[in-house]
């Protein structure tokens, strides 16, 4: 059986201590190779050097398309169906149709994009008019150049293209005018991770927003141990691995060692840190450059070799963590072990006072609170034709996934120019890209750690039971004076609750926990699976398995999620498909393209439901997490006010306490402000088992 466990090592790096005032060689030397890379070819050499990016400055984009006036429709005796498409770059959104009957239309909605930094394409509108189902005709197009100044509104004058000879011409005798508003979110982060993983969240997009630095992460990427091999090299396997870590903005990618299952690199990375509960993410690749296993069409891809997620916040501050790192892979075969990483890790703070005011703050930007993206499923439909394209209603997303689907599009694309590249698969496996989709294992890992949260009240009550069965006497006896007490003093009831945790987490101290967590494969349900199971987990979206087989996990999908839907309603407006659906027969009998499609649309749909258990059962983790000392800052602060708050609810009366809980509740909306409160943003930034699910 494979050993899946943490292992601790001697807190060194290449000789010197983590810390200390020695750099490694490879940090002050990105271009240092080995003499074996001269076997791979001169051209290729470029190609493994190790190499430090910067991603590229994103922003929000709003787009308000509030009206259109004097348009010119082709066909005068119909009433137009008026619609404007916004596209920037690959991103195209469209509002719904205008009510209005006539040329003069209003619409006042928004739209979201992604814009990076330089701005070298503009946003292009088009006003076009639904003439028939499937056919538009462009009323007038216009382009937007994009700039740090907010426009608040203004008109647009629309130029219509007409074919006049047999060449395409411009006719500006006037095609109408669009007015809009667009604007650039600077006060917002722009999320490319998933917020369970982040490793930047408060930092907003203007510099002059930005905050101030609480610490500094300094990361020792050592070596690794017994890689598996990825590839032959004439009739012989062989291995080209290579790190790269993520962290805010800045990538690093480590130099790659040709032809070694233990490779040793011995550099040193540092990071400057502005919020603690955030993620660093380290990954090993096989090189597909080297030896052959590249091509200049981009066929052959670099193989993932696993990563490690270290959450800051479990760290304690200027100590040096080394360990052994197991490299995971879930696979079609299952979870592989494909050797292991050795890491120094080190989260130094600049001041206790700063971080602790870091906890305090919101999660993400203010802005992200007092004007939160919205869904697009809200967006109206028009009774003829969906308001959004066929795929939307297959894989529906909200509309953070979809910017953050844009965003991370946009990041790979841009690493991709780099040299050495960083190719689009490796970005994508270390920003999560795909953690949205539909996983059975998922599912039944998320319902263990249901009953793993659940499992704390489970045993209250069986422990309440043999109470009042008697099978511990000396227990039950001390329990009827504990209550006789409580009654005869009602008062003492609020300070015995808080003392009782504060001794709680003094004896939970003993058992804290000394090593940052790491992949669980239990927690994970990745031991042991049916392959039908696992080849499901790894069906292409869209599905490309066999009819027979989709049919078959359609039943079972759309059997389990008629479970869920009793309890959670996924939208207001349903697609026509889905009324048909509704009355089809179990198991269906559909044609086989119309239930690849239903079933590519209930594993997005389930995705979801998914999602949304995911993050519920996170909270009841973060409550766990805050008894058990897994962020010694924020527990030791909990039960510190724990004990003050005991000492101050026994020496003041109760009705005085309740009249100020009270007048606090019931406070007038002026004293109100629309940013969560600090307990509820000390509770929001407890770490939970997800940094342990595969």
């Amino acid at each position: 059986m494979e050993d899946f466990a943490l292992k601790e090592t001697k807190p060194n790096l290449g000789g010197a201590h983590l810390g200390g005032a020695k750099v490694t060689g490879d940090e002050a030397f990105p271009e240092a190779w080995s003499t074996d890379a001269l076997n791979s070819g001169a051209d290729r050499l470029a190609n493994i050097w190790s190499k430090v990016y910067l991603s590229p400055k994103l922003w929000y984009l709003r787009v308000n398309v509030i009206e259109a006036q004097e348009l010119m429709p082709g066909d005068e005796t119909r009433f137009p169906e008026v619609f404007v498409k916004a596209v920037l770059g690959n991103q195209a959104l469209r509002t719904g149709i205008s009510m209005s009957k006539n040329t003069n239309v209003m619409w006042n909605e928004d739209l979201s994009f992604v814009a990076a930094e330089p701005f070298d394409e503009p946003l292009n509108l088009s006003v076009e008019d639904r003439v028939a189902p499937n056919t538009d005709e462009v009323l007038g197009r216009c382009a937007i150049p994009l700039d740090h100044e907010p426009i608040n509104s203004r008109w647009y004058n629309l130029e219509k293209h007409i074919i006049v000879d047999g060449e395409k011409k411009k006719e500006i005798k006037f095609g109408g005018r669009v007015r809009v508003s667009v604007c650039l979110e600077g006060g917002d982060h722009v999320l490319d991770e998933s917020t369970h993983y982040s490793s930047d969240l408060r930092r907003p997009t203007a510099k002059q927003l930005g905050k101030s630095i609480i610490g500094v992460l300094k990361l020792g990427i050592i070596d690794a141990r017994e890689l598996s091999p990825m590839k032959t090299k004439d009739g012989e396997e062989t291995t080209d691995p290579y790190c790269v870590a993520k962290y805010g903005q800045k990538w690093v990618r480590t130099r790659t060692i040709t032809d070694s299952f233990s490779p040793k690199w011995n550099e040193q990375y540092n990071w400057e840190v502005f919020d603690p509960c955030t993620v660093i993410t380290i990954g090993v690749f096989d090189n597909c450059d080297l030896h052959g296993g590249g091509d200049k069409n981009g066929g052959a891809k670099d193989s993932k070799m696993g990563k490690v997620k270290i959450r800051l916040s479990t760290l304690e501050t200027n100590r040096v963590y080394t360990h052994l790192y197991p490299l995971l892979v879930w696979g079609p075969t299952g979870v592989k072990k494909m050797g292991e990483i050795h890491l120094a890790v080190r989260f130094s703070r600049s001041s206790l006072l700063n971080m602790m005011h870091s906890y305090s703050q919101p999660l993400l930007p203010n802005v992200h609170y007092i004007h939160p993206l919205t869904s697009l499923l809200n967006m109206m439909h028009t009774n003829s034709q969906p308001l959004l394209p066929n795929v939307h209603y297959i894989h529906p997303l909200t509309v953070a996934q979809l910017l953050r689907h844009q965003a991370t599009q946009i990041v790979s694309m841009s690493l991709s120019r780099a040299k050495p590249p960083l190719r689009e698969e490796v970005v994508e496996y270390m920003l999560d890209a795909g953690s949205h989709m539909w996983s059975l294992r998922r599912s039944k890992a998320n319902f263990s750690r249901i009953m793993g949260v659940l499992s704390g009240l489970i045993a209250v009550v069986k422990w309440l039971d043999q109470i009042c069965s008697w099978k511990k006497p000396i227990t039950t006896v001390l329990i009827h004076v504990m209550f006789l007490i409580v009654v005869l003093y009602p008062k003492l009831i609020l300070p015995t609750i808080f003392l009782y945790l504060f001794l709680i987490g003094v004896w939970n101290y003993r058992w804290r926990p000394r090593h940052p967590p790491h992949t669980d494969i239990r927690l994970s349900c990745a031991g042991h699976d049916p392959r039908n199971k696992l080849e499901e987990v790894f069906a292409t979206f869209l599905t490309s398995c066999l009819n027979d087989t989709v049919g078959v996990r359609y039943d079972r999908l759309k059997s389990f999620a008629g479970k869920i839907e009793r309890v959670l309603s996924l939208s207001a407006y349903p697609h026509p498909d889905e009324l048909e659906e509704e009355f089809d027969t179990f198991p269906t009998s559909c044609l086989n393209d119309i239930v690849r499609m239903r079933y590519d649309r209930l594993r997005s749909k389930a995705g979801r439901i998914e999602t949304l258990v995911g993050d519920l059962v996170t909270q009841g983790e973060r409550l766990q997490s805050l008894l058990s000392w897994q962020d010694p800052r924020l527990t030791a602060l909990f039960y510190i006010s724990c004990l003050v708050a005991a000492i101050v609810l026994y020496v003041t009366p109760f009705q005085v306490v309740a009249l100020l809980a009270g007048f606090y509740v019931l406070r007038h909306p002026r004293f109100r402000h629309r940013l969560p409160s600090v307990p509820l943003n000390l509770f929001h930034r407890l770490p939970a088992r997800t940094d342990c699910m595969l």
